[in-house]
């Protein structure tokens, strides 16, 4: 219901922005730990979980060498 207002990278909205949101459009009372979890969710789907974006590293090199050619790029994987 609220993912759209975290898209383009915006920074998200406060907790109590979301309280008032679900409020006015939604006519639903939701308290502040509630309205955490909801931002807290709705970051992660737009942008994602933090892991995910390491496996797209190797892709994002290869590209700027493709665009950039002569640029040096270097990922090593540590296995543990």
């Amino acid at each position: 219901m609220i993912s759209n207002h975290f898209e383009g990278g915006k920074l998200p909205l406060r907790p109590k922005q979301l309280m008032e949101i679900f409020r006015k459009d939604h006519g639903v009372v939701i308290n502040y730990s509630k309205a955490w979890r909801v931002q807290e969710h709705a970051i992660e789907l737009v942008r994602g979980l933090p892991d995910d974006s390491f496996e797209v590293l190797p892709r994002w090199f290869y590209m700027v060498q493709v665009t950039n050619p002569g640029s040096i790029t270097f990922f090593q994987k540590k296995v543990c």
